[in-house]
């Protein structure tokens, strides 16, 4: 009878592991812990590695293509999952793009704060605050994608309630940072919350132009005349040495509890 190769093969391997006992216990460990299953994941567990999944494919899928060019299918495809894998955990495509669009938020505050953190006491934050805003958000692809969203929003009043909670989302968090690492100068006018809500809406209109003007330098400009617009209201909050802490519905879906 002849012999399968690849049971010859495996017998073989078998038959010569013995064979290197004399390189060590530890040599025998490692291949125990090498041949051990992987202890298999909760409900949950997979439940959230999907939802991150599908999160992470809509982001990328935006930033490459835009709002009106992305579709479900692509974002399914991006993610490498079932046609279906989706609706178990967002309701529309509306409820996906808003988590995603909440997910980066949340990514781009961290990073911002950390810059925050690496100035220190230096007067120069505020000037830090703005450029970076404008660099990590507002200039970037996925700007576009979020104005597209918010046009879209127009025509789909689902689209729009959620948006709205997205944008109270953000709100919420610019100003417990702002309370955290500025302060308003003795005889300020306007109150922190509206000097940021203010920057906010001064970038998102700069982005509108990004596509027509080439000259970097030109938004730089006008970025520090805007600062020093700033600096006249509020400063640097000495000894901030850790983050603000977190807003309450950090974790909470947009989709999820539009939905509600």
């Amino acid at each position: 009878m002849k012999q399968d190769p690849t049971a010859a093969e495996t017998g073989a391997s078998a038959a010569a592991s013995p064979a290197s006992s004399s390189e060590g216990q530890g040599s025998d460990d490692a291949s125990t812990r090498r041949s051990r299953p992987a202890a298999r994941r909760t409900q949950t567990e997979r439940s959230d590695a999907m939802r991150r999944r599908l999160l992470e494919a809509t982001i990328a899928c935006l930033s490459a293509e835009g709002y009106s060019n992305t579709s479900v299918s692509a974002i399914v495809r991006t993610a490498g999952v079932s046609r279906g894998a989706h609706l178990h955990h967002f309701p529309s495509k509306a409820a996906l793009m808003c988590d995603a669009a909440r997910l980066q938020m949340q990514r781009t505050y961290k990073k911002l704060g950390q810059v925050l953190l690496d100035m220190a006491d230096s007067d120069d934050r505020l000037r830090g605050l703005v450029h970076q805003a404008w660099q990590e958000v507002y200039s970037a692809p996925l700007s576009l994608a979020s104005l597209e969203l918010q046009v879209a929003s127009y025509r789909d009043a689902s689209l729009a309630q959620m948006l709205e909670s997205l944008h109270d989302a953000v709100l919420r968090t610019i100003n417990l940072a702002a309370e955290h690492y500025f302060e308003p100068l003795p005889g300020a006018r306007h109150r922190l919350s509206e000097l940021m809500l203010l920057t906010q809406w001064l970038l998102r209109g700069m982005s509108l132009d990004v596509a027509q003007t080439g000259d970097a330098q030109l938004f730089t400009r006008y970025l520090d005349i805007w600062v020093d617009l700033l600096a006249t209201e509020m400063r640097t909050r000495r000894g901030v040495t850790a983050p603000p802490r977190r807003p309450d519905d950090w974790d909470e879906s947009i989709g999820a509890a539009a939905q509600r």
